[in-house]
């Protein structure tokens, strides 16, 4: 009779540890050192910046762009952006503005050009009534030409209707009654020479341009508006400087 003793024993089966050559153990490590590897290149990435320039005062058309008029500036660009900006390693000699870059804007290299790209031609107008704070360096402009009356009285008050005042408060619209209704008695009537022209510089005769006193303006026209302006400032009257009116 066979008892319990006679019968064999059951083998417990035994976990071997993994060795090297285990795949599973390689493709692990292989994915530990995959995921380290994409995380530092992900944060060494968001961190890196690289030097253009910026513009350290208001750059308009055909003012020479050199590293005197310019500051270096660490930023992040996206790919392929480097090379849309200024920068200490691209900037081509003798270059001018083609168009404004205000004071602290990375200059793109869209805005870098030769004298021949230049299209504007600096005008010098001399305003006698009240300018408007809105107009500065860099800032669009439109240009009225006030005729002298026929009765010899003066454009005084049809230049005073398009004060920078009148248009910070009420508009362009405003502006056109208010010079209409001022030349209107002596049938002479403002009309808009410059639109949406960039100023390059302003001089003030006095203390101070914008409450009152004289300053001349210096916008730059386009060569197509030359001739209109030319006639303009050799006829009797006076001219007005007026922030520009958008859409109009």
């Amino acid at each position: 009779m066979t008892t319990m003793d006679d019968l064999p024993g059951a083998t417990a089966a035994r976990l071997r540890r993994p060795g090297w050559r285990d795949p599973r153990l390689l493709v692990g490590v292989l994915l530990v050192a995959v995921s380290v590897l994409l995380g530092s290149w992900a944060v060494s990435s968001a961190g890196r910046t690289v030097p253009v320039y910026a513009a350290a005062t208001t750059l308009t058309a055909g003012d020479p762009v050199a590293p005197g008029s310019l500051r270096v500036v660490d930023v992040r660009l996206g790919p392929g952006e480097e090379d849309r900006y200024a920068s200490p390693e691209h900037l081509p000699a003798s270059a001018v503005a083609v168009r404004t870059v205000g004071e602290g804007e990375l200059v793109p290299q869209g805005a870098l050009g030769g004298d021949d790209d230049v299209k504007v031609s600096p005008v010098a107008f001399q305003v006698e009534a009240s300018l408007s704070d809105r107009v500065s360096a860099g800032s669009a402009v439109d240009v009225w030409f006030v005729p002298e009356t026929k009765s010899g009285a003066g454009a005084g008050p049809a230049a005073a209707a398009l004060s920078g005042d009148l248009v910070a408060d009420d508009g362009d619209e405003a502006a056109d009654g208010a010079a209409a209704d001022g030349a209107a008695a002596d049938g002479s009537s403002p009309r808009r020479i410059v639109h949406a022209a960039v100023v390059d510089d302003v001089d003030a005769e006095s203390g101070t341009f914008v409450v009152g006193g004289g300053a001349t303006v210096h916008v730059l026209v386009e060569e197509a508006d030359l001739p209109v302006v030319l006639a303009a400032l050799s006829s009797d009257g006076q001219v007005a400087v007026l922030p520009a009116a958008e859409g109009r």
